[in-house]
């Protein structure tokens, strides 16, 4: 099984937030599983894709009488799935790496399917005798599928062996490296006014893949771009400013994970806040929040990797943001506004008027800027 160092990472942020390890059940011990339940079908089969496998409608009975979306689910089981958990695992976070090692550890493949001719025909005679198949299972350290299998004499399951021990396989990560995606989202002036603004993962096949410069105070490498795509599909949000301040999108995710919190707030530059639990006894959420002209430009990178709910998402918080190139207030501007400020004019007509950010008006209202002048 191969798969691109990007796809991997952007696999890795996704099943952080949306995804579940999951331990063999006892009677089916060569059945650990990965899987993903979305409403997003263009999601699901991203993830059926990596995996190899198709997705398919979940079970939801009653759902579209109550109203709610259809859900879709992919799933990776058996020695796939723990190669690819192994794969996963130095990427994700404390909770989840707990849970790959659970689903790891409930794994017998190794001598799952290791009977001698003997062995079987031992099996086979006693469950023809009568004796409960699961406790035989249980006994020779087999699944109960295969108990069922030798006792009705039929061919053993697909790439099962009675005397060959089947290993995990492994997956390998191969190098990538996408071309870039410009879009024009609606916005008639955008591409111009952000003509710099260009994500730049390489063209040529040789090209490193280590560093992706994007015009914002950050230097972002595109594993990580990719992982936080990856993680912001599953549990992020993306919103508009309000109508008095529309260069004000937000990125907010939230999530019960600290060490995912502070690893996303890193990626942003900002702090995670601990918020209030909605009810006694639950874990404690963590919150990280990116606002203004940096969220507007972290979603720009970002688009090209999102699915088509958040892609529209991130079209409608940017639908009214206006771009302005940043650059400090002369003298005479400060003093206008401060005197229009002083005659009680409002501060969204005073930075219409001026042509200047409405955070900046708001800032020398509040005296956080030029408090000299």
């Amino acid at each position: 099984m191969e798969i691109d160092e990007l796809t991997l990472h952007w696999l890795a942020g996704y099943l952080e937030g949306e995804g579940s390890f999951c331990a063999a059940m006892p009677s089916m011990s060569n059945s650990p599983f990965v899987c993903v339940k979305t409403t997003d079908e263009d999601v699901a089969e991203k993830v059926a894709t990596i995996f190899g496998n198709k997705h398919y409608q979940g079970f939801n009975k009653g759902f579209a009488e109550k109203g709610w979306k259809q859900s879709y689910e992919a799933k990776m089981t058996g020695i796939r799935a723990i190669a690819l958990m192994n794969a996963l695992r130095p990427l994700m976070g404390t909770r989840r790496q707990t849970q790959i090692d659970n689903a790891i550890a409930s794994y017998k493949g190794d001598q799952l399917h290791a009977l001698s001719p003997e062995r079987r025909a031992e099996l086979q005679q006693r469950a023809r005798s009568g004796e409960n198949v699961l406790e035989l299972a249980k006994e020779f350290g087999v699944s109960k599928s295969y108990s069922y299998y030798v006792r009705n004499g039929e061919h053993e399951p697909r790439g099962h062996s009675s005397v060959v021990e089947r290993h995990p396989s492994k997956v390998y990560v191969v190098g990538s490296n996408p071309t870039t995606r410009s879009e024009d989202w609606g916005h008639s002036s955008m591409a111009e006014q952000l003509a710099h603004n260009e994500l730049d993962l390489g063209s040529s096949p040789s090209a490193p893949t280590t560093t992706l410069l994007v015009n914002f105070p950050l230097q972002i490498q595109p594993t990580t771009l990719y992982w936080l795509a990856g993680i912001l599909e599953g549990e992020g949000s993306f919103m508009a400013g309000s109508p008095s301040s529309p260069n004000t999108p937000k990125i907010v995710i939230t999530t019960t994970d600290e060490d995912i919190a502070e690893r996303v707030a890193q990626i942003f530059g900002v702090k995670c806040h601990q918020v209030s639990a909605r009810r006694e006894g639950a874990k404690i959420p963590y919150m990280v929040s990116l606002r203004s002209s940096t969220a507007h430009d972290f979603m720009r990178a970002l688009y090209p990797l999102m699915s088509q709910r958040r892609q529209s998402q991130i079209e409608k918080a940017l639908e009214n943001y206006r771009y302005s190139p940043r650059r400090s207030l002369t003298t005479e501007e400060v003093k206008a506004i401060k005197k229009m400020l002083f005659d009680g004019i409002r501060i969204k007509d005073i930075a219409a008027e001026l042509g200047v950010g409405y955070e900046s008006v708001r800032d020398i209202k509040r005296r956080r800027n030029y408090k000299t002048l």
